[in-house]
């Protein structure tokens, strides 16, 4: 839980992926999808929700297939993020 990804503290991934859904850059969707495979259920937890927040359509399928983790919270996170980006887009989904 305390070692390094790329000399990122793996204690501080949830905390970054909510700064990365908060700023909205649709540059982070990429690193935000491989944060949905990391083992700890929180950086996936947050990852879907910062998903959510950036409302980008290139990650729908990653959180359609984040709804089979399994840890519900991250199960409820990537639902939320599809409604929003399904709003976003106006049902185009």
């Amino acid at each position: 839980r305390y070692g390094t990804v790329t000399g990122v503290q793996t204690c501080a991934l949830p905390i970054c992926a909510t700064v990365l859904g908060k700023l909205g850059d649709k540059n982070s969707v990429v690193p935000l999808i491989q944060l949905l495979e990391d083992r700890d259920f929180e950086v996936r937890e947050k990852a879907a929700q910062a998903l959510g927040e950036i409302k980008d359509l290139g990650a729908t399928l990653s959180l359609r297939d984040a709804m089979h983790d399994p840890n519900k919270e991250v199960r409820l996170a990537a639902r939320a993020s599809l409604d929003l980006i399904r709003s976003a887009s106006q049902g185009t989904i």
